[in-house]
């Protein structure tokens, strides 16, 4: 095209034949313009549409970036139940976040961050762990806290979840206390005329030990899996708590440490490492109508299936790694 504009230039001979090779070359240049134009809109359009390739980017000036789902959410993922919380933040796995207020499941806290297959519900992420329910209350703010669990909670509770003296995390000494009790199972707890609650406390907090203001509970059961069979007792236990405790502000329904992804781990019994979908659900339901009072705590996560010895009990290496994995998440190391 630049050839052609030259020769026509090339034959100029008059001042007429001047004007009207200027006209003829002016065209040319505007058509010229015009296409450059359109070029440059395909171009444009072309570079916001998605990109086919698997893991869902789109393209755009300065590179591929990741396929925003439209709902949020990670590319390639489907959300967890009731959303940590709206599924959560996440919100979770920088360990020391504040549960959201979405009402939503926990997302998973600790654990590996690949393979081990799908996890029931959540996702073992980075973030700050989130809770279903309502947003819970700092931890300052609480004058007593009750740990309610099992014997294995009590293994790693005792391994440093306390700060001592020289030790750089941890929980408030003070403000915590734990009632740990080996085979304490939720149907126990559901009975208020059960002895279960004569089991000592250890470790009472300074202030308003035998009246906490929030419990965290531990339900265990062996045999339970469905939504209906969980969500009867944990009822119960909440309904016993508040009974029992009249300075109760806030109850946080917990789950053992389960294994990495929630799932199984070569000769083990997967019964004894993994929590079935149906008590997380039970636990998710009961936060979400609690009106902010009932919480489902973060589901903790093993980082390896060698934490466990005879599981859900930890190793003795393992024990003081979940405890400073579940005090960074409610008092953050300062």
């Amino acid at each position: 095209m630049l050839l052609f504009v030259l020769r026509t230039l090339g034959r100029v001979s008059s001042g007429r034949g001047i004007a009207v090779r200027m006209s003829m070359v002016a065209r040319v240049l505007g058509g010229l313009s015009l296409l450059a134009s359109g070029c440059s809109s395909a171009a444009e359009q072309r570079a916001i549409e998605p990109s086919p390739s698997a893991g869902g980017t789109y393209m755009e000036a300065g590179g591929a970036r990741p396929l925003v789902p439209a709902m949020g959410g990670s590319p390639g993922s489907s959300p967890a139940f009731g959303g940590r919380g709206s599924g959560g933040p996440p919100s979770s796995a920088a360990l020391g976040g504040q549960p959201s207020a979405s009402g939503g499941a926990p997302q998973m806290v600790g654990g590996s961050t690949g393979g081990g297959g799908a996890s029931s519900g959540g996702s073992s992420l980075g973030g700050s762990p989130s809770s279903g329910g309502a947003a819970s209350t700092p931890p300052s703010e609480f004058t007593c806290t009750l740990v309610q669990g099992i014997l294995a909670t009590a293994e790693w509770y005792n391994e440093g979840f306390e700060k001592a003296d020289g030790q750089s995390w941890g929980v408030t000494d003070s403000r915590w206390e734990l009632r740990g009790v080996h085979e304490g199972m939720v149907e126990l707890w559901a009975d208020p005329n059960d002895p279960i609650w004569s089991e000592p406390i250890t470790s009472p907090c300074a202030s308003s030990a035998s009246n906490p203001d929030r419990v965290i509970f531990v339900g265990l059961n062996w045999d339970y899996k469905t939504v209906e069979e969980w969500k009867p007792p944990l009822e119960k236990v909440v309904a016993n708590l508040k009974a029992k405790f009249s300075n109760l502000r806030q109850v946080e329904l917990a789950t053992f440490v389960r294994a990495p992804g929630n799932m199984g781990c070569p000769n083990e019994d997967t019964n004894r490492l993994t929590i079935s979908p149906g008590q997380d659900q039970a636990i998710a339901e009961l936060a979400a109508s609690s009106q902010g009072f009932v919480l489902a705590s973060p589901r903790f996560e093993a980082k390896a299936c060698s934490d466990y010895n005879l599981p859900p009990h930890p190793s003795p290496e393992a024990a003081p790694i979940w405890a400073k994995m579940i005090a960074d998440y409610y008092e953050p190391a300062r």
